[in-house]
């Protein structure tokens, strides 16, 4: 089987094209076995603000220094004269770290913009917003906004108050391009905690979250050869698989089918697992972190440091630190 475009990916329960918590199948099919906790599939809450962030409001900060890992304006000197620790040489200091597209080394930064919107918190879980260049981390109570491209903290809400129906612990978070689901032209987000995912759809020009239902994960994280639930530090999706990190051969895990894998998820536990999001949603086996070619180069967080990742087809990888 192959998942046809315009429906939503569900990876964790339901979808459509297929990647983790939250794909949605198209109409009338469960991909993943999983069930719907809410009665239908129409929005059931929406909150708007004033618009989102212009990329100008973000230019106003200059760049970190990626090299140095300083932030905008920094020198590196301490008060006394000697050079001041920086991210690049203790990465507890880092907020984040940056895998540009072709790029192989990571680029340890400390994130611009004011101080006041970095999170009070430690980061939990990532998405991205494909076309818009940004990201958004979540703590245990904020969603803090981040302009992959200007690399700076953008506004900080209240979690709360943006998506009200995540009432649990965050585990993991992922997000599905506007441009796959053609009926609506919404990014699909999911945020996922133990055992259940919120899927909601967001509409970025007027910055807009819509609830769109639970669910439940779906069978093939139950399957033999999955990740157990409670090792899952956090997961992306990737749709082209452009990079090449995904490899070997799709008819390993889907019977019947042949080729390279195409659109995928990545899942972090203790190492790294590929989940087919594109044929028959079925797990590769794990592989060591190091032996995942982008966690293996160099300038790698630790897999204690990983907060949230994100993956842009344009900006590349993003790890934001966590506890």
């Amino acid at each position: 089987m192959v998942v046809s475009r315009g429906s939503v990916l569900l990876l964790l329960g339901a979808a459509c094209y297929s990647a983790g918590p939250g794909f949605d199948p198209a109409p009338g099919q469960s991909i993943g076995g999983a069930t719907d906790a809410s009665a239908s599939g129409a929005t059931m809450w929406v909150t708007e603000t004033d618009g989102p962030p212009s990329s100008s409001d973000a230019s106003a900060t200059a760049d970190p220094d990626s090299s140095t890992g300083l932030g905008p304006g920094e020198t590196g000197e301490g008060t006394t004269g000697s050079p001041a620790t920086t991210c690049a040489q203790d990465e507890a200091l880092c907020d984040a770290w940056f895998l540009p597209r072709g790029a192989l080394q990571w680029e340890a930064v400390t994130l611009g913009g004011p101080a006041a919107l970095a999170p009070s918190g430690a980061v939990l879980a990532a998405f991205d917003v494909e076309a818009e260049r940004f990201a958004f981390v979540l703590t245990a109570d904020e969603l803090v906004r981040v302009d992959l491209e200007s690399r700076s903290w953008v506004s900080k809400t209240g979690l709360a108050s943006r998506l009200p129906e995540v009432d649990l612990e965050v585990r993991s978070a992922y997000s599905v391009p506007a441009y796959w689901d053609q009926e609506t032209a919404l990014e699909s987000v999911t945020i996922s905690g133990l055992d259940v995912a919120f899927i909601y759809s967001y509409d970025a020009a007027g910055d807009v979250f819509a609830f769109d239902r639970a669910t439940a994960f779906g069978d093939s994280w139950f399957e033999p050869g999955a990740p157990d639930l409670e090792s899952v530090r956090e997961m992306w999706v990737d749709l082209t698989n452009a990079d090449g990190w995904a490899t070997g051969d799709v008819g390993q895990v889907c019977a019947g089918v042949e080729g390279p894998v195409g659109p995928y998820a990545g899942v972090i536990t203790d190492g790294v697992q590929i989940l087919d999001v594109g044929h028959c949603f079925a797990f590769f086996p794990t592989v060591e972190v190091q032996d995942f070619t982008p966690l293996g180069l160099p300038g790698a967080p630790s897999l204690e440091r990983i907060g949230g990742v994100a993956y842009n087809e344009t900006t590349g990888l993003v790890i934001f630190a966590g506890g």
